[in-house]
Order: structure tokens, then C-alpha cells, then sequence
């Protein structure tokens, strides 16, 4: 499967469902535990989290999927990461995405991203490798926002993977 946008419905709205998961709670924790979120055991657990929201087919339907920024207000989640997690778990669960964004400047960083994936048709497989090799904490100060972007040049990372499934 590869990234493609919900479609609309005979009243000009996208189809989509909404669904409510948990995620690790980073509250309280310093900046370096702050980034384990990055580590791949971390990485996987959310990612089957929202793998498994997402991968249920209501009345026979394969609809939407609305959400946002899950697990990044009170648990102090990275914003990009989580956009990424839920990203590949709705293309692996073959479920457009409806991410409800509040700010002009996500809608553009992650629709930029989310155009370069659909243009190569980068695979979930593909971008995952690219997310787990791409160098994280070499781009954080030691004081990091919890807003902070993290795929600056991720979409370079993802093009320069072999085509591998």
C-alpha cells in the first residue's frame, strides 16, 4: 500500500471514521527519557497501537480514519513522530488518513512529506526502515521542544533506501 488522501462523500465531506487509543506517557520524564519514543521498541509498540485502531472494518466498510495529534499533549509525544506512526499504520491497515491539523505550518510540513511518499509510492516497509535509520538524535539539542521537527530531510532518507519491500 502507499499514502493516498480520504475521498469525499455525496456531501462534500471526507469519509472517515474516528477512533480512541492509548499511548506511552512521557509526562514527567526528563528530555533524554523524552526521546526513547525514538528507540524501536518504543517506535513498534506505538505503531501496532495504531495499527490495531486502525485495522477494523465497520459494517463492511474500510472507511477513513480522522485523527490528530495523538498521544502529544499531557504524554509529551513528538508531534512529527506520532503523524508518522499513524501514517504508516493506516496505509498497512489500507485505510486513508484524516489528520485534523490546527496550525498552516503542520498541514504544509506534513502534507510536503506525505506528497513525496505518494509520488515514489513508498512503501509502508520502505518508510519504516527510513524512520528507524533516520539519525534523530543527532538533530535535537539538549533542550528540545516538544513540537520539534523531526524529518527535516526524512523524505531524502526515505528516496535513498533501496526498493525493497
Amino acid at each position: 500500500p502507499f499514502f493516498a488522501l480520504a475521498p469525499i462523500d455525496g456531501k462534500n465531506q471526507r469519509e472517515c471514521e474516528i477512533t480512541a487509543f492509548d499511548a506511552i506517557n512521557f509526562k514527567g520524564s526528563s528530555m533524554r527519557d523524552r526521546l526513547r519514543q525514538f528507540e524501536r521498541p518504543n517506535v513498534d509498540r506505538e505503531l501496532k497501537k495504531a495499527f490495531v485502531a486502525f485495522d477494523q472494518v465497520l459494517g463492511g466498510r474500510n472507511q477513513s480514519i480522522a485523527t490528530g495529534h495523538w498521544g502529544c499533549g499531557v504524554f509529551f509525544g513528538f508531534r512529527d513522530l506520532k503523524f508518522c506512526l499513524q501514517l504508516l499504520a493506516a496505509a498497512q491497515a489500507q485505510r486513508d488518513l484524516v489528520y485534523c491539523l490546527c496550525t498552516e505550518d503542520l498541514a504544509l510540513r506534513f502534507g510536503s512529506l506525505v506528497s513525496v511518499l505518494q509520488s515514489f509510492q513508498i512503501t509502508v516497509g520502505k518508510f519504516y526502515r527510513a524512520l528507524l535509520s533516520y539519525p534523530i538524535l543527532r538533530m535535537f539539542d539538549e533542550e528540545l521542544p516538544s513540537n520539534s521537527q523531526i524529518y527535516g530531510g526524512l523524505d531524502t532518507e526515505v528516496l535513498s533506501l533501496p526498493l525493497v519491500q
